[in-house]
């Protein structure tokens, strides 16, 4: 496809004239501008902020498709009448609490603080705790509480049919967390036995703490664990053995949740298998691998890429403040990169042909370009717990005047041929432009342009199309004057600028043009479009000149 002027072609542009030199905020993700616009996203996933702009963080761990998941409540679908088991094996009899964004892993959480807030949820017989001995389970979610009392139930599944309290029960005594499994284990000669697990310390009020309690039925081992980590420990053996758990045969009661609870809970799951330290739930985001033996660490991360961004009319930025706000949790982060260019390329060009440059900082000083693009990479905590979150991304712009565009192009047929074409402008009086040099785009149609020309060959490398009145070809008229009136000639040309295209010319500029990696090469009897623009010594580039179109003839048999 051929290049047109001005080409706008990409996802957010930066509305600026060649006049109106006043510095722009472009915010993509925050303020105004609720979204990002159009990102390439590995690991990553978009998250609705309070003040309904977007941010990003690390995709959760996928839960619902765990095949040992029986029960899943995730609190995503909006009020609380909505509520269903994700899983779809349990059936909500009742759920009335509060949804709010105060969540721990997704959108959403269910905020109990009235006396009528609860969920009830009714359990088929073949799940747990079914109507025999309870085989392997665990049981986790997220706790937030808000207020503790004297005691605060979190979960109840809890029965009075023989005239004693039977059942198993989640609360806070003074803070500390209490699970009571009470005469579920059947002794010897049909006794009863409870079990208590603890915590050793009051959970904090106003911050999201993950809990999980891990039933092996082979060994009578329960496991309380808080944050991921062995918290309380109980063994429900003696010496005749591994006493069974079993619920009371004729036990109908609901599961209820946060019945006399003031906090959040989010994340609910139980599932059929007895989890181990690591395979819990308060790993919702890569965790950390870490090998002891050879003292290895591996952290899986997640990446954004944003569209390339580009500067209206491709008038580069003097300078430009590039600078990220995020939030990020103790021991996660994410780390920057930039890539800028005064050539177009693609979103997903690869590294070795435009790398990237990383940012000490989260904010960077960028200098001269006409293309913009910004990549984040986000690492969770170690424990897999907490992701850092992008809120924004700012590009502080502060624009450079564009140069004048060359004037008076011509075609000088003295010097052009079959396979050549001299074109002649006005030199600019612009040091900055006489420093810089020109750039001469051509094509098959008039505006579009599919080649540019802004190197010719020098000593010592190539150099930029600014050359010297010194270095002017003439045509055989202006020789025969130099040679009579020599000063009246320097006078005639003092202002002007000559280049001669050919093939060779072309050959010279296509390999520093990716922009343009199939340029028309000059053929007889085919015409051609030509214009030129200024570029200052910052690469500052001008409006296009006046057109030029061009009929190359072949020679004649006859003259």
């Amino acid at each position: 496809m051929g290049f047109r002027w001005p080409l706008l072609l990409v996802s957010i542009i930066l509305f600026l004239s060649a006049t109106a030199l006043s510095p722009l905020n472009i915010e993509q993700g925050g303020g105004g501008n609720r979204d990002f616009g159009r990102l390439i996203l590995h690991g990553v996933e978009r998250i609705q902020a309070r003040d309904g702009s977007v941010d990003l963080r690390l995709s959760r761990l996928q839960r619902q498709g765990d095949p040992d998941t029986m029960l899943y409540l995730d609190f995503e679908q909006g009020p609380a009448p909505l509520l269903r088991d994700q899983a779809s094996n349990y059936r909500v009899e009742q759920s009335s609490y509060i949804d709010t964004a105060d969540s721990r892993a997704g959108r959403l959480a269910a905020l109990f603080n009235r006396r009528e807030n609860r969920i009830a949820i009714r359990s088929p017989e073949e799940l747990w705790p079914g109507a025999g001995v309870v085989n392997d389970f665990s049981m986790e979610m997220w706790l937030k509480p808000v207020y503790f009392g004297r005691s605060d139930i979190v979960l109840r599944k809890a029965t009075l049919l023989d005239g004693q309290r039977r059942g198993l029960e989640i609360s806070f005594l003074e803070g500390r967390l209490q699970i009571d499994l009470i005469r579920l284990f059947e002794g010897p000669g049909g006794a009863r036995y409870s079990a208590r697990l603890n915590s050793d310390h009051s959970l904090p009020l106003r911050q999201w703490s993950h809990i999980a309690l891990a039933y092996r039925a082979a060994s009578g081992e329960l496991v309380l664990y808080l944050n991921g980590r062995e918290e309380d420990r109980f063994v429900a053996a003696g010496a005749q053995g591994v006493m069974p758990m079993s619920f009371h045969p004729e036990d109908r009661s609901s599961i209820v949740l946060g019945d006399s609870y003031a906090g959040l809970i989010d994340e609910f799951r139980l599932v059929d298998r007895f989890l181990a330290e690591g395979e819990i739930q308060a790993s919702i985001f890569p965790a950390a691998e870490i090998d002891e033996g050879d003292g290895t660490y591996a952290q899986q991360s997640g990446e954004v890429i944003s569209d390339v961004l580009s500067s209206a009319d491709h008038i580069p930025a003097a300078s430009a403040l590039l600078s990220f706000r995020s939030r990020e949790p103790t021991g996660g982060a994410i780390a920057y990169f930039v890539r800028t260019s005064m050539e177009r390329f693609a979103a997903d060009t690869p590294e070795r042909q435009l790398p990237w440059r990383r940012l000490s900082r989260s904010q960077a000083e960028l200098q001269n370009f006409r293309y913009l693009q910004w990549k984040a990479k986000l690492r969770a905590n170690p424990s897999g717990s907490e992701s850092p979150v992008l809120e924004s991304v700012a590009l502080d712009y502060s624009p450079r005047r564009a140069p004048l565009p060359p004037l008076q192009v011509q075609l000088l047929p003295e010097l052009s041929g079959p396979l050549r074409v001299c074109l002649q402008w006005e030199a600019s009086a612009s040091e900055a432009v006489q420093r810089g040099g020109y750039r001469i785009y051509y094509g098959y149609r008039s505006g579009d342009y599919s080649g540019h020309i802004d190197r010719q060959p020098a000593d010592g490398g190539p150099a930029a199309i600014r050359s010297p009145q010194a270095l002017l070809s003439l045509t055989a008229s202006e020789r025969d004057e130099q040679i009579r009136r020599p000063a009246l000639i320097r006078t005639r040309l003092a202002n002007k600028m000559r280049l001669i295209i050919d093939n060779d010319l072309i050959a010279y500029n296509t390999p520093r043009n990716p922009a343009f990696p199939r340029p028309p090469f000059l053929a007889a009897d085919r015409s051609y479009y030509f214009a030129i623009s200024a570029v200052d010594d910052r690469g500052v580039e001008s409006q296009l000149s006046n057109e030029v179109v061009v009929v190359l003839r072949a020679p004649g048999d006859i003259l």
